[in-house]
């Protein structure tokens, strides 16, 4: 019966990419922001329903072959994330727990240059595809100390209206905490 509603942001930068060959153009530079808002609603103890929709700010450095730079810039809301997340399994300090969620495209793949031609697929806002969204995740705890591992995918569903779709991924991470008092905490990560 509890809600919760939460704000993150990321920013990303990216340089030095400009020493590709065989291509007319090549990026140089690329930075992204985005601005991540949530909603959780826990249903009862084993189910928690959550929506998810983040707005980006793109921008991308190209040079061509002949020397002349320019930059790119898309700005907008991404897909909406909805999904689940239930108990499978609890011990005394242990717990595994299963997500199932599906991406709606709801960002745009339409985002276009000054020149009136589709900006590259790393500057579009969605994926225009409904993507699957499955993941498990096993976490541990005592007095002193938390752990866990995650595997998570999005696995794109057909093609979109541009008749293309974006790869599928996969990614994995393992942490260990150790509490330092009641306010505080250090930890270590390892993400694939």
């Amino acid at each position: 019966g509890e809600w919760m509603l939460s704000y993150r942001h990321m920013s990303m930068e990216m340089e030095g990419i400009g020493t590709a060959t065989g291509y007319m153009m090549r990026p140089t530079e690329m930075s992204m922001d985005m601005h991540m808002f949530g909603a959780m609603y826990a249903r009862s103890e084993k189910w928690t329903w959550m929506v998810m929709s983040n707005h980006l700010e793109n921008e991308m450095g190209m040079k061509s072959t002949m020397g002349m730079t320019s930059q790119m810039r898309t700005k907008g809301w991404g897909d909406v994330s909805l999904s689940g997340l239930f108990d499978i399994k609890a011990w005394d300090e242990e717990t595994l727990i299963g997500t199932i969620g599906i991406g709606l495209p709801t960002g745009s793949i339409d985002e276009k240059n000054s020149s009136n031609k589709n900006q590259p697929y790393a500057m579009q806002l969605g994926s225009g595809t409904v993507d699957l969204r499955p993941g498990i995740t096993y976490l541990g705890q005592n007095e002193g100390y938390s752990w866990g591992a995650k595997v998570y995918g999005v696995i794109r569903m057909g093609t979109n209206d541009n008749n293309y779709s974006l790869g599928d991924r996969w990614n994995a991470t393992a942490w260990l905490a150790k509490k330092l008092n009641n306010n505080l905490s250090a930890s270590v990560r390892l993400t694939g």
